[in-house]
């Protein structure tokens, strides 16, 4: 059974996912705000890599650390990062991999961003 808590966090990233494809995933609306307070909703969740290796990050001011990686990836690199998917998705095609992201820590954005509904 699910827990309580992980429920409502996926309600507010279907929620969010709902509100990019509303905005038809114009890089220039991006909800920056309510990203952010995703990744902070979800810290300590489990996640995988493409390759399908397990992580958990947690977040220290405006930065996220990956348990698996010493460096912080900043709120920035983050904003980057979504805003490269959103201009890939805006001009119809796929975000295949984390390569597309073209950023640092795009090996962990990537399912993050998949779990937010902003890659399919």
């Amino acid at each position: 059974m699910d827990r309580p808590d992980i429920n409502n966090k996926k309600k507010k990233a279907e929620e969010f996912s709902a509100l990019i494809k509303q905005l038809d995933y114009c890089p220039e609306k991006l909800p920056e705000q309510q990203l952010w307070d995703l990744i902070l909703a979800f810290e300590h969740e489990t996640f995988f890599t493409f390759k399908g290796l397990e992580f958990h990050y947690s977040v220290k001011g405006n930065e996220m650390f990956i348990d698996r990686k010493e460096k912080s990836i900043t709120r920035s690199t983050i904003r980057m990062a979504a805003v490269k998917a959103l201009e890939i998705r805006h001009g119809g095609e796929i975000v295949s991999g984390p390569k597309k992201l073209g950023t640092f820590g795009a090996s962990y954005l990537y399912p993050i961003f998949m779990d937010f509904g902003l890659i399919r």
